[in-house]
């Protein structure tokens, strides 16, 4: 518990700025619950390693961290991750190309996504408004 807490530490300095500090908290976490093997919580410690290094404009080593957290995201959280993932590419602006193709990729595979990975009961349909409408103006029903 005492890492999972550093980690939500870390991601409030993340959120303030204090990218020093962020680091500090976000290692220990990792560090912590590698040694734990506690899967659940290292995937979103990895997006907030991501989220670091993004904020760092260490563009390739935050993808690294974000195809970490892939692996162990769940349900609640591979949507999240993928936009991550995509909103980097967005953020290198010299590889516009890859973005493009990341974000197509997304679309073109977004109910199967949802098929693999939402079991909560949420309809397609509101689960792609609260997850895709706002970014892309599309209907994908």
């Amino acid at each position: 518990m005492e890492y999972w807490i550093k980690g939500l530490l870390g991601d409030c300095y993340l959120e303030i700025g204090e990218l020093d500090i962020a680091f500090s908290c976000l290692q220990e976490a990792v560090e912590g619950l590698e040694k734990k093997d506690d899967s659940d919580l290292l995937g979103t410690i990895y997006q907030f390693i991501g989220g670091y290094y993004e904020m760092s404009e260490q563009y390739d080593t935050a993808l690294m961290y974000y195809e970490k957290a892939v692996e162990y995201a769940g349900a609640d959280e591979i949507v999240r991750v993928y936009r991550l993932i995509a909103d980097t590419y967005d953020d290198m602006e010299e590889d516009v190309e890859m973005r493009d193709l990341f974000n197509d990729f997304i679309l073109d595979n977004i109910k199967s996504i949802y098929d693999e990975f939402v079991h909560d009961g949420t309809s397609y349909e509101t689960w792609f408004r609260e997850n895709f409408e706002d970014r892309t103006g599309e209907d994908r029903f």
